[in-house]
């Protein structure tokens, strides 16, 4: 019941629709998905504009306007301390950027602030990873190997992420280097943000890096994924879907199978995609769906059943996720071969 309430909100906020909303909604269960989906931000301002008879109680609607503030404040932090390392360190090196995930898809969302998003991960050009690292060393940056693929670092706070347009090919990486080389190899393809210097990839190459990045995601049951079909629908519906390069560069990065899968869950979840041309089964769709989101909460550490064993109340459950206070241990096993065992053939 308050999954589908959620999904009814998310539906109103991004595609206009009016939300039906029971006037016996447990909004303290419905503020906890939204938290643990990532969604919080961006269905606040259905919530806030709802009849007061079927609108939170003050006590839960005051939590859930403190939790968005919180997101949008960090989405505004991120955005600024991109903005500076990219003036202070890029641009006097000749130095350009292109933004991965994060603000490159806050762009399509109905308000750019409400995407959560927990660092800057971009590729600088037309330095080398090499370079690239080296510069940063000798800035005294404390580096964080995330080996062949990139380096954590920090600026003015905020985590960042600089990836390696030129990752060593792994066994199970296969599609996230074809994506990832496929955006550095094309810079004309990318798209000019609203600051000098800073570009997005092209839309086609960024739903293949998207593709690929949720099916890092699957493969290695972590976080994200709801938020990730949600990013991936606003992406493409600002997308030409029946251009054939798609579907070429999908074919060559051994992801058209599990771009099925996805396409047909995010169908089911939002709405259909004018252009599509992937083969989509609505039934694969729902069990991708209840086993992957909705048995496992945004992120398979932090599963809403798990909070019973917790001696804590609803509310201070529900605060704790909000403001970041409580950190699951692992997953359950069994769940996770499970889930594992239905689509790991997609995701090698």
């Amino acid at each position: 019941m308050s999954f589908q309430i959620m999904l009814d909100l998310l539906r109103a906020a991004v595609l206009g629709t009016q939300p039906d909303i029971p006037k016996d909604t447990d909004w303290d269960d419905v503020l906890l998905l939204s938290a643990l989906h990532g969604v919080k931000a961006v269905i606040y301002p259905v919530v806030e504009a709802l009849p007061n008879e079927l609108k939170p109680s003050p006590d839960t609607m005051y939590l859930w306007t403190q939790a968005t503030q919180i997101v949008r404040n960090a989405s505004r932090r991120r955005h600024e301390a991109l903005l500076r390392f990219y003036t202070d360190i890029c641009r006097p090196l000749g130095w350009e950027i292109t933004v991965l995930k994060g603000e490159s898809l806050a762009v399509h969302y109905p308000d750019h602030l409400s995407r959560e998003c927990g660092d800057n991960d971009i590729l600088t050009s037309p330095c080398t990873y090499e370079e690239f690292k080296t510069e940063l060393s000798r800035r005294s940056f404390a580096l964080t190997d995330g080996g062949d693929f990139h380096e954590s670092f920090t600026y003015e706070g905020v985590p960042f992420e600089g990836h390696n347009p030129l990752p060593q090919l792994g066994l199970r990486q296969r599609h996230v280097v074809f994506s990832m080389r496929t955006i550095s190899s094309h810079p004309e393809r990318r798209i000019p943000s609203a600051e000098e210097g800073i570009f997005y990839p092209d839309h086609i190459d960024e739903i293949v890096f998207q593709l690929s990045h949720l099916a890092r995601h699957v493969r290695n049951d972590q976080s994200g994924i709801f938020r990730g079909l949600l990013d991936l629908y606003l992406l493409s519906r600002h997308t030409d879907l029946s251009d054939e390069r798609l579907y070429r560069q999908l074919e060559e990065a051994n992801l058209l199978e599990f771009a099925s899968l996805i396409y047909s869950a995010v169908t089911e979840i939002l709405a259909p995609l004018p252009g599509l041309k992937l083969q989509l089964d609505d039934k694969a769709g729902r069990e991708f769906i209840e086993r992957a989101i909705i048995s496992f909460g945004q992120n398979s550490h932090t599963s809403l059943k798990r909070y019973a064993y917790i001696p804590m109340t609803r509310k201070e459950k529900v605060h704790a996720i909000l403001m970041s206070e409580i950190r699951e241990p692992i997953a359950n096993v069994v769940k996770t071969l499970i889930f594992w065992n239905k689509w790991r053939h997609l995701v090698k």
